[in-house]
């Protein structure tokens, strides 16, 4: 899943106008990789916050995007 996850960024990234630099990249990379993990240890606030701000790095992938609303649903908050 890493791996297949770091080639969807890879793909996001060529059809953003502003093009994010290799570390802001990485950033997104570990910022997504770090929610899981957060979300697994049961720290579902901390597991939002790195979502959170992987989406703010990359707002159009998909796959950030459906973790924050896996977590929103199990949470119970649709409206997010």
């Amino acid at each position: 899943m890493p791996a297949v996850l770091l080639m969807a960024l890879l793909a996001m990234q060529g059809s953003t106008p502003n093009r994010l630099a290799p570390e802001d990249l990485g950033r997104v990379y570990y910022l997504y990789l770090q929610g899981r993990q957060l979300e697994g240890a049961n720290d579902l606030p901390g597991a939002l916050d790195s979502l959170r701000q992987a989406s703010t790095l990359l707002p159009g992938n998909a796959e950030i995007h459906s973790a924050l609303a896996e977590l929103y649903i199990g949470q119970g908050q649709l409206a997010e």
